[in-house]
């Protein structure tokens, strides 16, 4: 999946087939069932991950105890980069939606990874900004808009 992926030049979340393709070559595969975490909010970060088959969610739960989704990763996107650049305990939750196939790849290998191709770091960052702006707007969004246009936003 994730060759095919690579044919394309990028991955649905704006990052280059060869990020995904990096973390599948290099990195330790593992099978998830339905339901099961695969990391949590605080958890220390080690390592980032792409998916391979089936669907990842990314989420936070909010104090009283609401889960929020920020996202979900499908065959040949990354995910847990964030943590791994910054290495700070991470900042969201992952668990597989369905039986999912990820790859792992260590923070260190990842980190290298960017040192030694300028041009894959560049692409992460760029999508790691993005994600700020889309963040930002949720919150400008959720705090002027009303119920009615943020769900018709959504759709």
């Amino acid at each position: 999946m994730v060759a095919s992926l690579h044919a394309q030049g990028t991955t649905s979340s704006g990052l280059p087939a060869a990020l995904g393709d990096l973390i599948v070559r290099r990195g330790i595969r593992m099978t998830l069932r339905a339901g099961q975490v695969l990391f949590a909010e605080g958890d220390p970060s080690t390592c980032v991950y792409c998916c391979i088959s089936g669907r990842v969610k990314v989420f936070v739960t909010t104090p009283t105890g609401r889960d929020l989704l920020l996202g979900v990763k499908g065959p040949g996107q990354a995910f847990g980069e964030l943590s791994a650049i910054d290495r700070r305990p991470r900042s969201a939750a992952a668990s597989a939606i369905e039986r999912s196939v990820v790859a792992q790849l260590g923070a260190d290998d990842f980190l290298d990874s960017l040192h030694s191709q300028p041009g894959l770091a560049v692409v992460v960052l760029r999508d790691l900004a993005d994600q700020l702006r889309r963040a930002n707007a949720g919150v400008i969004a959720r705090d002027s808009e009303s119920t009615s246009v943020r769900t018709a936003n959504l759709l």
